[in-house]
């Protein structure tokens, strides 16, 4: 809200006209059985977690515009190229892989002996 008993966005930008960047998660699991003897297996396996190391957005910044003291509306612009003058206007990224499902890549090995 405004404060001005209207809501909180523009009418002409339209519904939906801004979306976030897709998420891209690529997990990858190989194993392979060793018989040993016939009472004992070993087991090798390897894991690896967002495989590809996809940056995934989790959260940018939305407001886009600013109503000022005398009443005027200024857009809030994020120019990327603009190296760290302009980090925080509309759109620009705030927070990325900032959870477990979407994190860095990581791999683990692992070694399993059945009895």
């Amino acid at each position: 809200m405004t404060g001005s008993g209207s809501s909180g966005y523009l009418l002409q930008t339209g519904r939906n006209s801004f979306r976030q960047a897709t998420t891209a998660d690529v997990d990858m699991r190989l194993q392979k059985d060793l018989p040993v003897t016939e009472r004992f297996n070993l087991e090798l396996l390897g894991e690896a977690f967002n495989l590809f190391n996809h940056m995934n957005v989790t959260s940018v910044n939305s407001t886009a515009y600013s109503i000022g003291s005398t009443g005027t509306l200024t857009y809030q612009a994020f120019n990327p190229g603009a190296g760290k003058s302009n980090q925080s206007g509309f759109g620009a990224i705030t927070n990325a892989d900032s959870t477990f499902v979407y994190s860095q890549r990581e791999i683990q090995l692992g070694l399993k002996l059945d009895f």
